[in-house]
């Protein structure tokens, strides 16, 4: 058999290289035009949730903003007619019989007590009042608002060293609280509800539960209304990063245990 002549070698061996080097090429170019389109994917995932993020926020800060009016229609205009209402009352001189005089006396304590739910009402609405006072301060005040309108005993904890978070986070999770006791109220049909605030250095917990009847997560997954509620905690919770975990069983309650990741250090 006749040896190969050397140029042949040559040329063989240049080609694969060659055909190495190009196989490599396509690899690289495939595997750069994968990364991007990853990347891609990636910041089109990233500009939608800053989207829905802004679009949530915008549409919280409305909330707040109706709330802030509603406050202070309640204070400027409801709450001065009740008290002048009160007083034109106080100023009758009933001298006929005893019998109107305890009509007068009634519905005067009558205005005295709308006057006091409204003006209790009118905070829990104000966002700035909710700042000024501190989140468990504005929790302490709303559970006895609570407790004085409807029969419902709420135990509230708090443990750890306690510390102020962002102004946005305590009212989220304010508001988080109403939402939950709306919950509760109009579906829960509990007697009980827990509140518990556990302040750790890089985290604070905030749990919310009653012994109500609560509800199949299934069954709730398909039922628009009974979604709301839980969709709008959720979005509230998704605007600090926070985490949220929802436990319910049938006639043994609900608890919703929220995790707020928290740099702030303590004061």
């Amino acid at each position: 058999m006749q040896d190969i002549p050397g140029n042949i070698i040559v040329v063989m061996i240049f080609t694969t290289l060659l055909m190495i080097v190009l196989v490599a090429f396509i690899v690289s170019i495939f595997y750069l035009y994968q990364k991007r389109q990853i990347l891609y994917y990636k910041n089109i995932e990233q500009l939608k949730l800053e989207y829905d993020n802004n679009i949530l926020s915008a549409q919280l800060e409305m909330q707040e903003n109706t709330f802030s009016n509603i406050s202070q229609e309640i204070h400027d205009n409801i709450g001065l007619s009740l008290t002048l209402a009160k007083l034109n009352l106080n100023s009758i001189e009933v001298k006929e019989t005893n019998k109107y005089q305890t009509l007068v006396q009634n519905s005067s304590e009558l205005i005295s007590k709308a006057i006091s739910d409204l003006s209790d009402l009118s905070r829990s609405f104000n966002a700035e009042v909710i700042i000024s006072q501190g989140l468990i301060s504005s929790l302490q005040i709303e559970i006895a608002r609570i407790q004085k309108g409807l029969k419902y005993h709420v135990d509230c904890r708090v443990l750890g060293e306690p510390y102020y978070l962002e102004s946005k986070k305590e009212i989220l999770l304010f508001r988080i609280f109403q939402e939950s006791i709306n919950n509760v109220i109009k579906h829960a049909f509990a007697k009980t509800v827990m509140v518990q605030l556990q302040y750790f250095e890089e985290k604070v917990i905030f749990t919310i539960g009653d012994d109500g009847k609560g509800f199949d997560e299934k069954q709730i997954q398909t039922t628009k209304k009974s979604q709301a509620g839980l969709k709008n905690i959720l979005k509230r919770a998704s605007l600090m990063d926070a985490n949220v975990t929802i436990n319910s069983e049938l006639n043994r309650g609900t608890q919703i245990e929220i995790t707020i990741p928290t740099n702030t250090s303590k004061s």
